[in-house]
């Protein structure tokens, strides 16, 4: 709520909406409350038609101190809005600053409210980011989730195999590990736009 505040203290035209119920809630509503922010801010609490919210939207911001994936930050990305994020979790995997959108550290409100403020005084930047994020979306997909998961699934399989013949039950562990952290490492570079993981055959093909 202090990123909003210092938004709106410098252009009061503009309005931030919270959509969703948690137990943070009366806490928020309180502090919008305090902050006198009742006229600019609005809870909208639980919405089924989130996807027309998200497409309403100019700026979709997250202020997460913990964070995992961050799978509505995939939804913005998907909806078109350019994003301003902290670099919380696993969203920098999906938020590359200034290329898909904005960041910030976790808890800077002025730089979210500068980043907040520079997409919305600024259009093209908007839709540039929002651009670049809908080709990001696309290395998200289910598809290439599921594909990435059968590779790694694939490989650790058969490198137990290969371990309970030729290594005694010491080694094993910190191999298979290994394994599946080369193999995790090997399958982020892949390029999803060009198909350039391959899992019809063995073995496996990276182009």
């Amino acid at each position: 709520i202090r990123t909003p505040e210092k938004v709106i203290h410098a252009d009061p035209s503009i309005h931030f909406i919270i959509a969703g119920k948690g137990h943070e809630e009366k806490r928020i509503a309180k502090m919008i409350t305090d902050l006198k922010l009742n006229a600019n801010v609005h809870m909208l609490g639980f919405r089924d038609d989130i996807v027309d919210v998200m497409q309403s939207l100019d700026v979709f911001l997250i202020t997460s101190a913990t964070e995992g994936l961050g799978t509505i930050v995939l939804e913005a990305f998907a909806a078109g809005v350019p994003v301003v994020a902290t670099r919380a979790g696993g969203i920098p995997e999906m938020v590359e600053d200034g290329i898909t959108g904005l960041l910030a550290s976790i808890g800077d409100a002025e730089a979210l409210a500068a980043a907040t403020r520079g997409i919305l005084n600024q259009p093209d930047v908007g839709r540039q980011l929002s651009h670049n994020a809908s080709q990001k979306v696309q290395a998200f997909s289910y598809q290439l989730t599921a594909e990435y998961t059968l590779m790694i699934y694939r490989a650790e399989t058969q490198f137990t195999f290969i371990l309970r013949c030729t290594y005694s039950p010491s080694h094993r562990k910190k191999l298979r590990a290994l394994v599946i952290i080369i193999v995790t490492a090997l399958s982020a570079q892949c390029s999803p736009a060009t198909n350039a993981v391959h899992l019809a055959g063995s073995p496996l093909r990276f182009d």
